[in-house]
């Protein structure tokens, strides 16, 4: 199986990490097992620039590739099991887009993958006619989203445009703060061209399917990483990815997509209705019987990405038939379970040298979490064969995040200290 994950970012948007660079993020795709990793921030002039000193375009896949000095630097600083990993790159961008239409100031956030570096440094100079691109990674802009969508396209029809993490409240097509209900009324004539849609860490493909209207969409998944070591968080899991075009031809039709990885939608910073500055966190239908107004202050929760899937659904249950075609595969990063087995916080030196030792005997991350079978783990680690055995059947314990507060994980440990069934794996710890 093959990962991509199409939407990050650069140390040259707002809250991201300084030491974001191109072999930076080279590194962490070969630790976690990223085959194609979007650039992110692709119209901010240095970001651009630095792609174009450290890549070069392979022509056999249409996407880009370290080149060989920087490569072989990369491989110097990861595990040998994962050196020899191929990674590549793909031209990609997140924009936000504030604009009034109808009786709202709409806040949209809007990922475009280009085709090459020279057709978005063209974007990026027509877009900076509009407004600044070398302020943000993350560039706003007052361009509605058709407008915006047919700009892209003049460039190349070969470039894509997806909108971002839908749901969430603040900066998404479906959020409750400032979106649509309906995409047709997002993008008006230009809704054709969207076919793909990120379901953002606070939702997944099961909550998105109670929509009969988005059946006809790709579901994808990215980590909107904002920090290398976050990158793979969310991913799209392909069966083949050959070339530029066949990324593109998955997203319009879900050919060859194996499907997603996914956060536990309630590990997300906004999946229950809350108020972080009361400390209050609701399921929607507290919130509800409360008229979404925040017992402590008495002012309006932020409602939550389940809230506004609920308002929206046409459906008791989620299409099965799509849910079947493509799978869902819900994870816990390997250093949140790490953090579980070892009772240490991730950012230990115990921590990170631990998750560096289990890649090294393993292989990357997420073949270790979602690939490798549990007997292989035993070889190494019961304990850690125990804890990934129990977040795959999903015997977790999870505090929902809430306006803007990430969810708490934290996975059931107890068959871990004993001898489990007779019909699992034997795991004396």
């Amino acid at each position: 199986m093959l990962y991509s994950d199409l939407h990050i970012h650069s140390r040259f948007a707002r809250a991201t990490s300084k030491n974001l660079t191109v072999l930076e993020l080279a590194k962490w795709s070969k630790i976690k097992g990223i085959y194609l990793l979007g650039t992110g921030d692709i119209y901010h002039p240095a970001w651009l620039d630095e792609f174009e000193k450290f890549t070069q375009y392979d022509f056999a896949t249409g996407f880009y590739k370290l080149k060989p000095e920087l490569e072989s630097e990369v491989k110097k600083q990861v595990p040998k099991s994962v050196a020899d990993s191929p990674v590549y790159f793909v031209p990609t961008v997140e924009t936000s887009h504030i604009y009034k239409q109808g009786d709202l100031v709409r806040r949209i956030h809007i990922v475009t993958i280009v085709k090459d570096l020279k057709i978005a440094r063209q974007i990026s100079n027509k877009l900076a006619t509009y407004s600044r691109v070398d302020a943000d990674g993350r560039p706003i802009f007052g361009m509605r989203l058709p407008d915006y969508v047919k700009l892209v396209l003049e460039f190349s029809e070969e470039n894509l445009v997806f909108p971002a993490h839908v749901w969430t409240p603040h900066f998404a097509v479906f959020g409750s703060k400032s979106g649509f209900d309906r995409l047709e009324d997002a993008f008006e004539d230009t809704v054709e061209y969207i076919t793909a849609l990120e379901t953002g860490l606070s939702s997944d493909p099961e909550m998105n399917r109670l929509i009969s209207g988005l059946d006809k969409y790709v579901l994808i998944s990215n980590s909107d990483a904002h920090s290398a070591p976050r990158i793979g968080r969310e991913a799209n899991i392909h069966i083949s990815l050959a070339n530029y075009n066949e990324l593109i031809n998955t997203l319009k039709t879900g050919q060859n997509l194996y499907g997603t990885v996914e956060y536990y939608p309630e590990e997300g910073r906004y999946h229950y209705d809350g108020h972080r500055a009361c400390n209050v966190s609701m399921h929607p239908k507290e919130a509800k019987a409360n008229n979404n107004i925040c017992p402590v202050c008495k002012k309006p929760l932020t409602l939550g990405v389940l809230h506004r899937v609920y308002d929206l659904a046409d459906r008791e249950v989620p299409n099965q038939e799509l849910l079947t075609k493509y799978k869902t595969v819900s994870l816990v990063p390997l250093d949140d379970i790490l953090s579980n087995v070892l009772a240490v916080g991730k950012s230990s030196k115990r921590l990170q040298a631990k998750l560096m030792e289990v890649i090294d005997k393993l292989g990357p991350e997420l073949k270790v979490l979602h690939e490798l079978p549990v007997e292989e783990i035993l070889k190494y680690d019961p304990k850690l064969a125990c804890a990934i055995r129990q977040m795959r059947n999903g015997d977790l314990k999870i505090e929902p995040g809430y306006d803007g507060v990430y969810g708490k994980v934290n996975i059931n440990l107890e068959p871990c200290k004993k001898t489990l069934e007779p019909d699992a794996l034997q795991l004396p710890i």
